[in-house]
């Protein structure tokens, strides 16, 4: 019976080893078709590019787009300079005037009513720290809640 056994298992055998070496060679042959499907598609993007190449050389011999000269772009960045500065100049004069009616307000009050004076700076002192330890408590407190 050993060898009847033997005899019946070893075809199966021959066909699995078949089956092995078909799907090798079906799995080799889905590489070399893969491959050839990248390489085609190269050569087709290569073929485009190459086209597009050829259309934009054909487009630039044929549209001539003159440069502006040198005194043109000198023109105008001298304008843009200019332009700068003076806008410069402006925002300057409007820092200084601001600061000077600031320094101008701040001596009044000073000189003339000093009370008011230390009162606008008691109120400027105590508002931002009393906002800052509020803020802190309530962090404090939405952190404990957690």
């Amino acid at each position: 019976m050993d060898d009847e056994s033997f005899k019946r298992q070893e075809p199966q055998n021959k066909t699995d080893a078949n089956q092995a070496v078909n799907e090798k060679r079906s799995a080799a042959t889905s590489d070399e078709q893969a491959l050839n499907e990248t390489q085609s598609e190269e050569q087709a993007d290569e073929q485009t590019a190459r086209e597009l190449r050829e259309g934009l050389d054909l487009l630039d011999a044929a549209i001539h787009v003159p440069t502006p000269s040198a005194a043109w772009f000198d023109q105008h960045i001298a304008v843009t300079q200019s332009r700068r500065r003076s806008r410069l100049l402006r925002d300057l004069l409007i820092l200084w005037i601001g600061a000077m009616l600031v320094f101008y307000i701040f001596y009044v009050t000073v000189t003339v009513q000093p009370v008011a004076f230390l009162s606008i700076q008691a109120v400027a002192t105590l508002v931002p720290l009393a906002w800052l330890i509020f803020r802190r408590l309530v962090t404090s407190h939405d952190n404990n809640g957690l």
